[in-house]
C-alpha cells in the first residue's frame, strides 16, 4: 500500500508544497463540515485576495488555473488511494518482528504465527535479533528456545541473560523437512546436501540411505535453499521448509524426511517491555525465571541446595513445565557452576507466584524474572507420512533403514568405521592394547582424551556418536570416550539421547581444557586466508578471533580434525582449519596461531563407557558419582518429590539435565484450556556410591515416585581441574 501511494504522489510532485500546506491546515480542523467548507471555498475562489500576493496566503496559493486543477482534500485522498478518514487519521507505522534466518526459515513461520500483523525482519544471527529489538529497530523478536528432538537452544538461553528483554509470549511450530533441489535435478544427481546442523541431524536416517552424498552444515535451512538457487548448483540439495522451496523456485524431491514424526519447535516472543498479567485475566500464564545457587570459591554447593530452591514452588503446588541448567560463562570461580532456568505455570499477578519468588530470593544469590506470558495451548499436528523411528536390532544397535545388521563388516561399512578392526568374536592377543572408540578422526580432541583416560590404548575413530555406541555394543571395542558437556556450550544432546537407546554403562569421567589452534598449509599466511573451516562449536568459540581476519568467511564441517585433513588433502592455500596441535602434526599443517578461543577457558567433560558396569566397593560417597535418568508423572510438585529423595539423605546433585522424550515428546496439558506440552526425561548426577546403603535407599525411593528410572553408571568423580587437549 505504501509503495503504491508513493508512486501516485510522485505524479503530483510539482504540487507537493501545496499538498503539504493543505494537509497541515486540514489536520488542525476537527469536523468534517469544516473540511467541506474549505473544499467549497477553494472551488469558488476566483483570484488572490485584495492586498495579498499569490504566495502570501496558504490557501491563495492553491487557486485554479488553466493548467492546474484545484487540489481539494478529496482529490488528495484519491491520488494516494486513501479514504478521507485515512487521510485525516494519525499515521500508523507497521510494527516489525525480528527473527533469525532468511525468508522461508521456520523462524519466519513462527514470527508470522506469533505476530501476524507485523513485518518480519530477518537477522543473520540470534544475537542480531536481540540487538535489533534492544536498539528499537524491531518491536518484538521471535526466537526458538527448544526442539522436541534437538532439545534446548543454548545460545538463546545465554542471550536471555545478556540482554534485558522480556518474554511476552510463546508459540510452537511443526517442523516438516523437505529435500529440495533445482528444477530438473534428480536424487541420483546429488553429491551434497546442505542445511542447518540440527536439520541434518534430524534427518540422519534418511541421509544415510543416500549413498555417496556428503552433508554440509550451513547456518540456516532456508539459507541453504537460497544459496543453491542463486548459484545454480545442480549437484546439491537443501533440507528446508516448503515455503523456502516456493520462495526460491526449488523443486521438492521428497517431503517429511525427518526421522521422528513429532518434530516440534517452541519459540518465545520477546519485547522491550514486560507483559502485565492481571489477577482477573482468565488465560493460563507461564512465568520464566533464572537463578543461581550458593557457592563459595573452590567448593561445591552444599547438599540439597537445588531441592531447597524448588521447594518454594512445590510447597505451594506450583507446577514446573521446564527446568534447564546452563554453565555460568562469566564471573564464576569454577568451570561448572550453573544457572537454572525454570518455567512455572502461573502469572505474576498471582500472589502465590509472588510469594514463591520472594522466598526463592532468600535462597538464591541471583534471581531474575525473564517474563510472564500466556501459555500456548493449541494442539500440535503430526506430520503424515513422516518416517518412523528405526527399530533396534536384537543386539541393541540401530540398523539404517530398520534392517538387522548381518555382520560386523556390514555395520562398520554403514557406520563409517575403518575396516582395520578385528571381526567380532576374534580373540585378541593378551598383549594387544585395548581398543577405545571415539567420535571424530585422528587428531580430534576426543582422541587425546581417550589416550589420557585409557593410557596405552588403541584409539578407534568413528564418524558419528551413534557409531561409537554401535562399535562398543558389538564388542568391537573395550571402551568408548564421548563428550557429555562443555563449559562454553553446555550439554551434548545427542549423547544423552544415545545413553537411553543403548544399554551401556558409564564407568568413568575425564575433564579437559580445549585449546584451539589455527592451522594452514606450510607457507600460508593469515592475510592469504579467505575461509576458516571447523565444526560449528569451534567456529562459535573462536568467533572473536575470526572476526579479526578481514574478508574471511566461516565454513562448518562435522569435525575439527576432519577440517584439518580437508585442507591438507585438497592443498587449499586460501583456507585454514581450527583444530588441535596433534591434528597439525598428523596432517602436515603449520600452526599459525595458538589458543585462539575467546573468553574463559573451555572445559569439556567426557564420559567413559563400557558394556559392563563398574562394581564399586564401600568408600566415601564424595569419591564416587552416580548418574540416573527418570521421568515423573504429570502434576505439581512431582519433580520436587523426585529430588527430595536425594536432599533428605544429604546426597548432593552435581548436574541436572532435561531432554524431551523422543518417542512421545508431547503430552496433554491437564489444566484449563486444551493443548499439549513437552514431556521430559530428567538426567541427574549425584555424589554417591552404589555400594553405600544411603545411595541404594535413595534409588529405591526414587523408583517409587517416578514413572521410569534407570541407573546409567557409578564411577569415580574427577576433579574439575583437568588436563589440556591440544
Amino acid at each position: 500500500m505504501k509503495r503504491k501511494a508513493a508512486q501516485n504522489v510522485t505524479v503530483l510532485s510539482a504540487t507537493r508544497p501545496e499538498i503539504s500546506v493543505l494537509e497541515q491546515t486540514a489536520l488542525s480542523i476537527d469536523t468534517e463540515s469544516e473540511r467541506e467548507r474549505i473544499d467549497g471555498a477553494l472551488r469558488t475562489s476566483k483570484g488572490p485576495q485584495k492586498g495579498h500576493g499569490m504566495g502570501s496566503s496558504p490557501l491563495s496559493r492553491l487557486q485554479p488555473t488553466a493548467e492546474q486543477p484545484v487540489l481539494t482534500s478529496s482529490l488528495i485522498a484519491k491520488a494516494v488511494n486513501k479514504s478521507l478518514d485515512e487521510i485525516y487519521a494519525p499515521a500508523v507505522v507497521q510494527s516489525r518482528v525480528a527473527y533469525q534466518g532468511v525468508p522461508g526459515a521456520y523462524s519466519e513461520s513462527a514470527a508470522r504465527k506469533a505476530c501476524p500483523e507485523a513485518e518480519p525482519l530477518p537477522c543473520d544471527q540470534f544475537e542480531v535479533a536481540f540487538q535489533a529489538l534492544a536498539q528499537w529497530l524491531a518491536d518484538t523478536a521471535v526466537l526458538p528456545i527448544e526442539n522436541s528432538l534437538g532439545g534446548s537452544i543454548h545460545t538463546v538461553f545465554d542471550l536471555l541473560i545478556r540482554y534485558r528483554l522480556h518474554i511476552v509470549g510463546e508459540v510452537t511450530v511443526d517442523v516438516r523437512h523437505c529435500l529440495m533441489a533445482l528444477p530438473g535435478v534428480k536424487r541420483e544427481d546429488l553429491r551434497r546436501v546442505q542445511s542447518h546442523p540440527q536439520a541434518l541431524s534430524q534427518c540422519d536416517n534418511y541421509l544415510r540411505n543416500m549413498k555417496g552424498v556428503v552433508r554440509e552444515a550451513v547456518s540456516d535451512t532456508a539459507g541453504a535453499a537460497q544459496a543453491i538457487a542463486q548459484q545454480g548448483l545442480r549437484d546439491v540439495a537443501a533440507i528446508a521448509s516448503e515455503r523456502a522451496a516456493e520462495l526460491y523456485g526449488m523443486n521438492i524431491l521428497e517431503r517429511n524426511i525427518q526421522d521422528m514424526r513429532d518434530n516440534v519447535t517452541r519459540f518465545i516472543v520477546l519485547s522491550r517491555d514486560p507483559l502485565i498479567a492481571l489477577p482477573e485475566d482468565p488465560r493460563i500464564f507461564k512465568t520464566s525465571v533464572v537463578f543461581s545457587l550458593p557457592s563459595r570459591p573452590g567448593e561445591v554447593p552444599g547438599p540439597g541446595q537445588l531441592f531447597k530452591a524448588l521447594s518454594v514452588f512445590a510447597l505451594r503446588d506450583v507446577d514446573m513445565t521446564k527446568i534447564e541448567s546452563r554453565p555460568v560463562r562469566e564471573g564464576s570461580t569454577r568451570q561448572f557452576d550453573y544457572l537454572f532456568y525454570l518455567d512455572l505455570v502461573g502469572g505474576m499477578g498471582d500472589h502465590v507466584i509472588q510469594n514463591a519468588l520472594r522466598q526463592l530470593q532468600e535462597i538464591a544469590p541471583f534471581l531474575r524474572v525473564l517474563g510472564c506470558y500466556p501459555m500456548y495451548l493449541d494442539g500440535v499436528e503430526v506430520a503424515e507420512g513422516a518416517v518412523e523411528e528405526h527399530q533396534l536390532s536384537s543386539n541393541g544397535a540401530r540398523a539404517p533403514g530398520g534392517a538387522a545388521l548381518a555382520d560386523d563388516s556390514l555395520m562398520l561399512s554403514a557406520a563409517g568405521v575403518p575396516r582395520r578392526m578385528p571381526k567380532q568374536g576374534r580373540k585378541r592377543e593378551a598383549s594387544s592394547a585395548p581398543v577405545v572408540a571415539f567420535q571424530g578422526m585422528y587428531g580430534a580432541y576426543s582422541e587425546a582424551v581417550a589416550l589420557e583416560a585409557v593410557p596405552g590404548c588403541d584409539p578407534l575413530p568413528c564418524e558419528h556418536f551413534e557409531t561409537v555406541f554401535q562399535v562398543l555394543s558389538q564388542w568391537l571395542a573395550e571402551n568408548a570416550i564421548l563428550p557429555i558437556e562443555s563449559s562454553a556450550h553446555g550439554s551434548i544432546h545427542a549423547v544423552y539421547d544415545l545413553l537411553i537407546r543403548y544399554r551401556l554403562h558409564i564407568v568413568g569421567e575425564t575433564v579437559a581444557e580445549i585449546q584451539h589452534c589455527l592451522l594452514a598449509l606450510p607457507g600460508t599466511r593469515q592475510e592469504d586466508l579467505r575461509r576458516v573451516i571447523s565444526d560449528a562449536q569451534a567456529l562459535s568459540h573462536c568467533g572473536t578471533f575470526i572476526r579479526g581476519l578481514p574478508g574471511v568467511v566461516k565454513q562448518a564441517v562435522d569435525d575439527t580434525a576432519g577440517a584439518a585433513k580437508m585442507v591438507a588433502e585438497n592443498g587449499w592455500r586460501d583456507a585454514a582449519a581450527i583444530g588441535s596441535e596433534r591434528a597439525a602434526e598428523l596432517y602436515g599443517l603449520e600452526v599459525l596461531a595458538r589458543d585462539i578461543q575467546g573468553g574463559p577457558p573451555n572445559m569439556c567433560r567426557f564420559i567413559t563407557l563400557a558394556r559392563e558396569p563398574l562394581v564399586t566397593s564401600r568408600s566415601g560417597a564424595s569419591d564416587f558419582k552416580t548418574s540416573v535418568v527418570f521421568s515423573v508423572p504429570e502434576g505439581p510438585g512431582q519433580l520436587f518429590k523426585a529430588l527430595s529423595v536425594f536432599a533428605l539423605r544429604e546426597l548432593d546433585i552435581s548436574k541436572i539435565e532435561s531432554r524431551p522424550m523422543r518417542s512421545k515428546p508431547m503430552q496433554p496439558f491437564l489444566g484449563a484450556g486444551s493443548g499439549r506440552r513437552f514431556k521430559y526425561l530428567l538426567y541427574v548426577d549425584f555424589m554417591g556410591n552404589l555400594a553405600d546403603d544411603v545411595s541404594q535407599n535413595a534409588l529405591r525411593h526414587l523408583e517409587e515416585v517416578t514413572e521410569f528410572m534407570r541407573v546409567l553408571g557409578c564411577y569415580p568423580a574427577r576433579k574439575l581441574e583437568g588436563n589440556t587437549a591440544r
